[in-house]
């Protein structure tokens, strides 16, 4: 078409391609490299400089190598490998044939019956969960499954340790593409992180002021029968001071419907000897008039695969009120479980909010449903250290912005909600998952198909951050909770370790409501649950690995390259991407400490002891400061934590409870005097006593 080529200019003469050269020959001076100046495409017309393109002079990479590097350093690439694992081992297991009949107790009981039986177990056939009972698996399908289990202990420290290496092994054939990828996904993850929480917590905390405004007035609808909800709150506890475990029963006792509707139980420790005992005597002498009812339940010492810890306290507890519920035949129909850590000081109004949105759920979807409050860890934000003030406000707001983002897959964590009915359709909790509350949320998720789901109630619950009587000795005790919170990663080997259960029990029974259709549908959705859980051990785990493993490269090709390679004019055009690390670095400290100061605003009144300062600008440029200089170290602690822990799960996914030191009656009560009058706690002081 002469026309067009007249008027856009004029044909270029085809110029012969030249072939992009192997990955690895930028290593070997002895071949010819290929950097481009001036290369237009044959056959492609243009209109610039006579019909020819300028390119910036720039080292040959290859775009395709470099994208599936970045799915493996991901890791894209291994998710969806041990997606196809879960599928082809569950196609391997079967079962050996149900046992004709079953005599006993059981026998004798109507199948939509729950009982107690004679040994003191309790028969739920609400306990129907769609997997495959390892006990009835056939000899080489439960060798299969063992084999199984044990890699998926390995899968932490694939991820961790195993990504690492395999990119400094990519790293030889492939220098450029590897650099640029590790560049490029750290700098992402870091951005998109910043611009996440940046929007979402801010919408969260726009939310939550606007319903803490309406709290006051808050008036459950006159057609909802809100008293014949019951709520039982379980409050586990280990070494506890009988003082913060009193602050949590006296929130608790605020509520508008605690002596008609609130029911509590104390999670004992037998491992605690007599001092449980007193404890739970004292408290029950103090709220026996507040509650419903109170009951103790002690969790015994030495249960095999049972380790000490908030999930064993809580399976047993749970154990204990199914129980009592059954001795006394009360209703089970509309009851709410509540577990609650020790220290947790929750909103006045958290429970009638909590009926009315139970009351408003259908008898289906109810059963389907955990509430989560809002967990700001600032009861003692006054007293903490610069370096542990960093983890409050990042913890803030990385669970804040799940709780508005609408796409998000949420997760329980430290103080929720769920039915009762929920909790006997799963077995209740697994004593042996150190994490009981992200541990609960997947087990939910898998054992109803990927149905559960987690809703949030923006009536924010407080409570604190380990504390010592010295500023080291807080960032010590805030240290053993951060290694005993990165022991969750084993709640990724869980879920790996359950999914060829499901997918047997759905190939096996075909006919059942368990279909391959929801089984696939719970796979897709429970992909962005992996994502998750990526995101918080797996990502952080290996951020501070690439930018080492990146440092290392970029010195080697500097000095080892030759001059021909014209590496300077790479590592030119790759500065944007660390360039924009800064950048964004800078503005996630500029906006998490301008929201964590709104929320700081909201909740100030229920916060220990005078404030540093009563000026905004400065509390600002204090929090700003403090992410500045700690940031890096606090989250190459937590890396370090997610690298034991991902060694720690190879060898054992029981651990044991490395309780964190909680403030003390004496501590708080000296901050209270140092606040002077008018100042400090918002609860009333307990009653003076002894305590142990």
């Amino acid at each position: 078409r002469p026309w067009i080529e007249e008027f856009f200019g004029r044909r270029t003469t085809p110029e012969p391609t030249p072939t992009p050269p192997a990955g690895s020959t930028i290593w070997n001076s002895s071949e010819t490299w290929v950097t481009v100046r001036e290369w237009h495409p044959a056959g492609v017309i243009s209109s610039l400089k006579g019909g020819r393109v300028q390119w910036e002079n720039v080292s040959f990479m290859s775009v395709n190598e470099l994208l599936v590097l970045t799915a493996v350093a991901y890791p894209a690439f291994l998710v969806a490998i041990l997606f196809l694992l879960t599928v082809l081992v569950g196609m391997l297991l079967t079962t050996n044939p149900s046992p004709a009949g079953s005599g006993g107790d059981a026998a004798a009981v109507a199948a939509d019956d729950v009982c107690l039986l004679h040994d003191g177990k309790i028969r739920d056939p609400k306990y129907n969960p769609p997997v495959l009972p390892k006990e009835r698996l056939s000899t080489r399908s439960r060798i299969i499954y063992n084999a199984w289990a044990f890699f998926c202990c390995l899968i932490p420290s694939l991820m961790v340790f195993g990504l690492p290496m395999v990119m400094i092994c990519l790293a030889v054939p492939y220098p450029q593409e590897v650099f640029s990828a590790l560049t490029l996904i750290t700098s992402a993850f870091l951005f998109s992180n910043g611009l996440y929480m940046a929007i979402f917590a801010g919408t969260t905390i726009w939310r939550m002021r606007n319903l803490s405004m309406a709290a006051p007035d808050f008036r459950i609808h006159p057609g909802h029968a809100v008293r014949e909800v019951v709520h039982w709150v379980i409050l586990p506890q280990y070494k506890e001071d009988v003082e913060i475990v009193s602050m949590a029963l006296q929130s608790i006792a605020e509520s508008g419907v605690a002596t008609s509707s609130i029911c509590i139980l104390l999670g004992m420790e037998e491992r605690e000897g007599e001092q449980a005992n007193e404890k739970a005597k004292i408290l029950r002498g103090r709220f026996q008039d507040k509650f419903k009812d109170i009951q103790v339940s002690t969790h015994p010492a030495n249960l095999p695969n049972d380790p000490a810890g908030k999930a064993s306290n809580v399976a047993w507890a749970f154990k204990e009120l199914m129980r009592y519920m059954l001795q006394n035949h009360q209703d089970m129909s509309k009851v709410i479980l509540t577990v609650a850590d020790a220290d947790s000081e929750f909103h006045s109004k958290y429970f009638e909010h909590l009926s009315q949105r139970f009351l408003e759920t259908s008898d289906t979807t109810r059963d389907l449903t955990i509430w989560q409050s809002p967990v700001f860890h600032i009861k003692n934000y006054h007293r903490q250290p610069a370096p542990v003030i960093v983890g409050t406000m990042f913890t803030c707001m990385q669970e804040m912005a799940c709780q508005s983002d609408p796409n998000s897959v949420r997760l329980p964590y430290s103080t929720y909600s769920l039915s009762l009915g929920l909790a006997r359709s799963v077995g209740g909790w697994d004593p042996d998952w150190i994490a009981e509350d992200y541990h609960m949320g997947i087990k939910c998720f898998l054992l109803t198909l990927g149905r559960a789901l987690v809703e949030p109630i923006l009536l924010p619950t407080v409570n604190y951050t380990p504390e010592e009587n010295t500023w080291v000795g807080t960032i010590w005790a805030r240290w053993a909770q951060a290694k005993r919170h990165a022991l969750g990663f084993s709640d990724m080997t869980y879920y790996f370790m359950m999914l060829p259960l499901i997918f047997g029990y759905t190939v096996t029974n075909k006919s059942s409501v368990y279909s391959m259709q929801a089984f696939w549908s719970m796979i897709t959705y429970g992909t962005t649950l992996v994502i998750r859980l990526v995101n918080i051990h797996v990502f952080i785990g290996i951020m501070y690995t690439y930018g080492v493993v990146t440092t290392v490269l970029k010195f080697l090709m500097q000095v080892l390259l030759s001059d021909d390679r014209h590496i300077f004019f790479f590592f030119t055009r790759t500065n944007l991407c660390p360039q924009l690390l800064m950048a964004s670095s800078l503005v996630c400290t500029v906006f998490v400490a301008v929201l964590f100061i709104a929320v700081y605003g909201i909740m100030v009144d229920r916060i220990e002891n005078k404030p540093f300062t009563h000026s905004t600008p400065l509390h600002w440029m204090r929090n700003a400061l403090a992410i500045l200089c700690f940031g890096p170290f606090y989250f190459l602690g937590l890396g370090f934590c997610i690298w034991r822990a991902a060694l720690s799960v190879i060898f054992s996914r029981s651990f044991e409870y490395e309780v964190a030191p909680k403030p003390t009656r004496s501590a708080t009560s000296a901050a209270d005097q140092s606040a002077g009058p008018g100042e400090g706690s918002s609860c009333p002081a307990p009653d003076p006593v002894a305590t142990t």
